[in-house]
């Protein structure tokens, strides 16, 4: 149809602009999956697809990476003048 062609190069647009999305769509489900640096990221992505007339809507989000310190570090660092 053609609102998806549109909506596809309106996802298409926004990954030529930011390089860090991911989108794929999930055959199983027929839903479009978009990935990015957290949920600011894609709540700015999801804004500029609703301006674009699309109707979008953000399911739970998931997070694929976590970072954390596991354990404290000790070292000094010695400078010359």
């Amino acid at each position: 149809p053609r609102q998806e062609k549109d909506f596809l190069e309106s996802i298409s647009k926004a990954i030529l602009e930011d390089n860090s999305l991911i989108f794929k769509e999930e055959v199983e489900t027929g839903q479009y999956l978009l990935s990015g640096l957290g949920e600011l990221h894609l709540e700015v992505v999801k804004d500029k697809l609703i301006e674009d007339g699309f109707d979008v809507r953000l399911g739970k989000l998931k997070i694929g990476y976590r970072e954390t310190i596991r354990e404290p570090v000790k070292k000094s660092l010695t400078l010359r003048t």
